[in-house]
């Protein structure tokens, strides 16, 4: 256990650091093909009206049995959009189950096959992912300005008091 004083956090491991910055890598990364793949399966569902329309009956109730065939259409057709988007972006299209390379510098990469089933849940949740990511970097890195800043007065005062006795 590390203890710290009054006021103070105790460092992070570097792990958690790189871990923080994978997540905003990935969660970036996934946000973009998630907007793109929505937009293309749009685009789709405009040349196909039947997978934009909702199937009911003659009393306008929801026909769940034909329903639930167009959203397995639709969320299919997610997949297949997320992972072509996936590949067009790796230039890989060629070899749609290469390794997508996230960050050349940390070397992240994933398979297409996860990038695309992982895109499919959406651009806004991994907005969202991406902006509690990035809020986490920002307390830690307030955390670290914090301990900074207690350590300057700390030193100032034991300046201050060692002035004290050096003078008498």
């Amino acid at each position: 256990m590390q203890f710290c004083m009054v006021g103070t956090v105790p460092n992070l491991p570097p792990k958690f650091t790189i871990m923080t910055d994978q997540l905003i890598i990935i969660s970036t990364y996934l946000v973009a093909v998630s907007l793109a793949t929505e937009r293309l399966v749009a685009l789709i569902k405009s040349l196909v009206p039947w997978l934009a329309k909702e199937r009911t009956d003659q009393e306008g109730l929801i026909n769940l049995a034909d329903e639930k065939w167009r959203n397995f259409s639709v969320q299919l057709l997610s997949f297949l959009a997320a992972w072509v988007t996936t590949s067009l972006l790796n230039n890989s299209l060629i070899d749609p189950l290469a390794d997508v390379c996230l960050s050349q510098e940390s070397k992240l990469c994933w398979p297409t096959g996860v990038i695309a089933l992982l895109s499919t849940g959406g651009s806004a949740f991994w907005s969202n992912v991406l902006g509690y990511a990035n809020a986490v970097k920002d307390i830690k890195k307030q955390q670290r300005t914090d301990q900074r800043m207690n350590l300057i007065q700390r030193s100032k005062n034991e300046k201050t008091v060692f002035n004290r006795v050096s003078s008498n």
